[in-house]
């Protein structure tokens, strides 16, 4: 059976320990991810400049949110960030959609009961830099789904860099593979 390719992993830092808290995970360029976590949720929950008076400072504002949670191995495309903000916004409803995100998300629970229903081969990937998501919390999830792979890869934040596209497309098509063979 192939097996997913490795895209520069770093050991879990919860790995056989329980999943971590916010609290927990010490981040790069913070005192602690306490510190981290609380500034990361006051960006998110001051109101956002309305993009239809002042796109600009909108469009700055989600810049420096991305930048933020970026991590620190992979060059930030600030020029393409800017064009992502701008493509959400012609396909959005309106500015509060990130408050009806962190409402669900709060409201949603724990995913555990579903996690453990998935009887597929499954890819977790997570970043050792991700300041919203700690990486204990992907392993956690590896751990919940039956044969799941835990792909931690080093650098990278909450988002995908696009760097990594290529590799996470081919470890995504191995997993594929993997799964079809099983069918």
């Amino acid at each position: 059976m192939p097996s997913v390719p490795q895209i520069n992993l770093a050991p879990s830092p919860s790995y056989g320990q329980p999943p971590l808290r916010p609290g927990d995970y010490v981040t790069p360029n913070a005192t602690s991810s306490r510190d981290l976590f609380q500034m990361l949720m006051a960006m998110l929950m001051q109101p956002a400049p309305d993009p239809r008076v002042d796109e600009a400072a909108y469009l700055a504002r989600g810049v420096a949110f991305a930048k933020r949670i970026a991590g620190t191995r992979f060059k930030f495309d600030e020029a393409a960030h800017r064009a992502l903000l701008r493509a959400e916004l012609v396909r959005t409803q309106g500015p509060g959609g990130m408050m009806r995100q962190m409402a669900a998300i709060a409201a949603t629970g724990s995913l555990r009961p579903v996690l453990s229903r998935i009887a597929v081969p499954t890819l977790v990937v997570h970043g050792t830099d991700d300041a919203l998501i700690p990486p204990g919390c992907g392993r956690d999830t590896a751990d919940h789904i039956e044969g799941a792979e835990f792909l931690l890869v080093e650098g990278m934040g909450h988002d995908v860099p696009a760097d990594l596209f290529d590799n996470l497309a081919q470890s995504i098509a191995t997993n594929a593979q993997i799964g079809r063979a099983h069918v």
